[in-house]
């Protein structure tokens, strides 16, 4: 007997970053092997075109789910410890609460979600908040290609270095290009994040060393293309012909061996 129920759609998930001459993606096959592409930003052609003919995918067959992140310095992040668990509508409410209280911008005008993470007595509750103006304006930027997760880029970039290697939990990560710099560091159940628009990891690391009152033994950093020159000696550097960020993106939620 034929089926005439619809199938249910397969979904990619696609990371998607914008530099300055380049958008670049990264996806995973079923064999959880990472692919990447790089359009040039002046690029006439349809980027979602060229991302369907480069998967020869059948048309309507597969869902693509975009992946984005935006630089930390727009996100506002709170981190609470709560003494009983909560549901996810209390998780809501307790959000609403707190942003109501501590931002200075009306919630119609704010986007925000959090996450959760049962402790041995409460919970932790992570909230993150964006004006909703600049989410948008970042998502517009992608067009045609409609974006349907924003993360934060610190989350990104850590998400890359711990697939690409294995490295201590407390380790200090260190990305660099050629617009900014972002140190990331795990520590406490809690995301350390420093940044600068000056492409300078060394500076940064002083920064990051001063503010924290710590000097982090282990120190990891991706400097991307010619930035390379400018990094300490002393700490090990990532390699990678995956675009950056971008992996980070696609890794949002994912579940996968690292792959040196």
């Amino acid at each position: 007997m034929l089926s005439l129920a619809q199938k249910a759609k397969s979904v990619l998930q696609i990371g998607v970053h914008n530099t300055a001459e380049y958008r670049e993606f990264v996806w995973f096959d079923g064999q959880n092997t990472p692919n990447f592409l790089s359009i040039r930003s002046d690029a006439t052609v349809n980027p979602l075109m060229q991302i369907q003919q480069r998967l020869d995918l059948s048309r309507g067959k597969t869902e693509l789910k975009f992946v984005s992140s935006i630089s930390p310095h727009h996100i506002w992040t709170k981190s609470l410890v709560l003494p009983q668990q909560l549901s996810a509508q209390e998780c809501e409410r307790q959000c609403r609460f707190i942003l109501q209280n501590e931002l200075p911008a009306p919630l119609e005008q704010v986007w925000f979600d959090y996450s959760s993470e049962p402790l041995a007595q409460g919970v932790q509750l992570n909230i993150f908040a964006i004006m909703k103006h600049i989410a948008q304006a970042h998502i517009q930027s992608f067009q045609p290609l409609k974006i349907t997760i924003l993360d934060s880029a610190a989350h990104a970039v850590l998400r890359a270095f711990r697939y690409l290697l294995d490295a201590p939990d407390d380790a200090v990560f260190l990305y660099q290009d050629e617009t900014f710099c972002l140190a990331v560091q795990e520590k406490h159940r809690q995301i350390r994040v420093l940044q600068q628009t000056e492409p300078n990891s060394t500076a940064l690391f002083a920064r990051f060393c001063q503010h924290y009152d710590e000097t982090p033994p282990q120190v990891y950093v991706y400097a991307k293309d010619s930035a390379q020159s400018a990094v300490d000696k002393t700490w090990k550097i990532i390699e990678t012909d995956l675009p950056f960020i971008a992996l980070g993106n696609a890794l949002w939620q994912q579940d996968l061996l690292q792959r040196a």
